[in-house]
Parts: C-alpha cells; structure tokens; sequence
C-alpha cells in the first residue's frame, strides 16, 4: 500500500461526493446523507495519509487504537479526507486504493462507530456505518497526520513577531514529528 500528501480543498463529505459521485458505490440516497458527520465541514489543509493497514486487521476499534496506529504526530483521518485523498488519487492515476478493504475513520456516525472507508472497485467507492466491536480481515486503520495550519493557526501567528512565529512553527514542527 502507499503514502500520499493530498491537499484537501476543504468541505463536507456531502461536497466531496458532489464532485466524484460517478465514483460513489450509492450515488443517490445513501445512508450517511442526514449523518452529522456527512454535513461536518473539515478545514482545508496538506494531509499525509499511510495506507499501509498492514497489522490493523482482525482487531476492534479499541485494539487498533491501542496498538499504537496513530503514534508519532498521527492522528485519525476524517471520511470526508479519505474520500477525498482515494478518489483523486484515482483520478490520477487510475489506481483504485482500499480495493478489497475498508479503513476505519475518525468519523462516528449517529450510533458512535467509526465510518469505513474502501472497497472502491469498479462498482464504486463504499461508506460504511461503524462496526467499533467487530474483528475482520477486511476492517483495517489508515494513520495519518495533517501537515499544515488550520485558518485560525495561520491568523494567530500573524499577529506574532518574527521570533515568536519562528518558535510557534519549530513547535508545530516537533509535535507533528516532520524533520524538516
């Protein structure tokens, strides 16, 4: 599996449907249409998302969790985002990712599971609702981290000196773990 960078334009998983629906499993009338996390509107910004779901499968939500997948500055990957990062990957590329599985997001729908993600073969890509409790070999974790500043970040640094700007970005830098 692979690493990507994206850079999501921002918006709800409903937009981002918008603009790929002829990759979308259901097309019209899914499930998640009325779900807050469909509508939830997710910042624009650079994300790295780890596509290696190698040792996340046949474990629970909590087991993932614990075994470490989002360590080092990692963090969940929000639906909308991972939609987003496999559909224009496609588009690309023609390479369809998450081809025969599903990767766990940190997006809850109305009953508290985390949404899946995956299965996008020629019939399209598929939401899933959550299955927090459930073991499977095809139920695996995507890490990812989100590599730039949200609007409110960028504004409050403007405000700052060049020194503190300076030691506000080492900062953000450390705790995301980039090296650079």
């Amino acid at each position: 599996m692979k690493k990507l960078t994206i850079n999501y334009p921002g918006g709800s998983l409903l937009d981002i449907r918008k603009k790929y629906e002829k990759h979308f499993y259901t097309k019209k009338d899914a499930w998640y249409e009325q779900e807050a996390f469909a509508k939830e509107n997710i910042p624009a910004g650079t994300w790295e998302i780890d596509f290696n779901l190698e040792g996340s499968f046949l474990k629970t939500w909590a087991e993932q969790i614990e075994g470490g997948r989002w360590q080092g500055g990692k963090e969940g990957v929000p639906a909308a985002v991972l939609v987003y990062a496999l559909c224009s990957h496609y588009e690309e590329t023609g390479d369809c990712l998450l081809e025969t599985v599903y990767s766990r997001t940190s997006s809850c729908d109305s009953g508290g599971g985390h949404v899946v993600v995956g299965i996008f073969d020629a019939r399209g890509l598929v939401v899933g609702d959550g299955w927090d409790d459930i073991r499977s070999s095809y139920v695996g974790l995507s890490a990812a981290r989100k590599l730039s500043l949200d609007d409110g970040e960028l504004e409050a640094l403007e405000s700052l000196g060049l020194e503190a700007r300076v030691a506000k970005l080492e900062a953000v830098i450390k705790h995301h773990n980039l090296g650079l």
